[in-house]
């Protein structure tokens, strides 16, 4: 609920290229709450280092002058930090709900937050005096169904089974697949900018999930010792 209506509420003010960069350090803050504070996973120097460059492929996507807004409206920046904190702390506290079906965890996630949002926007807003158009009605249904039902069962299925940190890089893909189908559906050109961009992300993304040192380990003969320890951590209760 928190992370969903701090960027609902935040992008009203700031650029959605800023809000797209903030949206993306996802993965340095559970990067940070994982080496500082859970250490539920392994958090070596090979993941910060596809933590930064990922970041980093995502700045070089969306542009260095999306940075420039940065500080005009601090208030709703400060906000949409905190929606990123949500995002990071879902997926660092997700892994507890490892024994339990995506779809169950999906659907009490989902169902608490309407609990809590449907009073509020009767407490703040008028809801019930707005007339949604046939298009608006449809794309609450398809954001409903596939862009949080569905999304949100493929989220806890991975936090269970890869990891937070390795499913928070989806943050670092939003861009990259935003520029492939700006090219493929609107014709959008491909710039060397761009290109960085996809590699910074691509290797950022290859590093958090333990590719490079999979690939020297193979090398070496130590793939299946390097497996066990990639491994999440086994919940205490």
């Amino acid at each position: 609920m928190l992370p969903f209506s701090a960027f609902s509420w935040g992008q009203q003010f700031v650029s959605a290229g800023l809000a797209g960069i903030i949206n993306s350090a996802s993965p340095i803050v559970v990067f940070l709450i994982t080496a500082l504070w859970t250490r539920h996973e392994r958090a070596g120097a090979e993941r910060l280092f596809g933590t930064v460059i990922g970041l980093g492929g995502v700045l070089g996507i969306i542009g260095i002058d999306a940075l420039a807004g940065l500080g005009a409206h601090v208030l709703a920046e400060a906000v949409l930090l905190l929606g990123t904190l949500g995002y990071a702390m879902s997926a660092v506290h997700g892994r507890h709900f490892a024994g339990v079906a995506p779809e169950v965890t999906a659907a009490g996630t989902l169902g608490l937050a309407a609990l809590a949002l449907v009073p509020i926007a009767f407490l703040l807003e008028d809801p019930l005096s707005l007339e949604p158009t046939r298009e608006a009605l449809l794309s609450i249904v398809y954001l409903g169904v596939a862009g949080s039902g569905l999304t949100f069962m493929i989220y806890f299925y991975l936090v269970a089974r890869v990891g937070s940190l390795n499913t928070v890089t989806a943050s670092y893909l939003r861009a990259g697949f935003a520029v492939l189908f700006g090219m493929m559906i609107l014709s959008e050109p491909l710039t060397w900018r761009v290109v960085l961009g996809l590699a910074g992300v691509i290797i950022g993304v290859a590093a958090i999930s333990g590719q490079f040192s999979r690939i020297w380990a193979r090398l070496r003969g130590e793939l299946g010792r390097r497996d066990d320890d990639d491994r999440p951590a086994p919940i205490i209760r």
